[in-house]
């Protein structure tokens, strides 16, 4: 038992370690599906308006989203 126990305290702690080395990439990723998800709905909506192309209603987002005060 105590091998076992060693051996997932061991590998716990390796996947820790990696996780911690490849956190900036996973907070990109992150953030990147949460702007995507964010933007696609503001594209669904400006295409319920009546912007008959959905690359017209990108363009009007991306710009909306650019021009805002930070």
């Amino acid at each position: 038992m105590s091998f076992c126990y060693s051996a997932g305290t061991i590998a716990l702690l390796i996947a820790l370690y990696i996780l911690w080395q490849i956190r900036s990439i996973i907070l990109l990723t992150f953030t990147a599906v949460a702007l995507a998800t964010a933007l696609n709905y503001l594209v669904e909506f400006l295409i319920k308006l009546g912007i008959p192309k959905r690359g017209r209603a990108i363009l009007i987002s991306l710009a909306l989203i650019f021009s805002a005060p930070v």
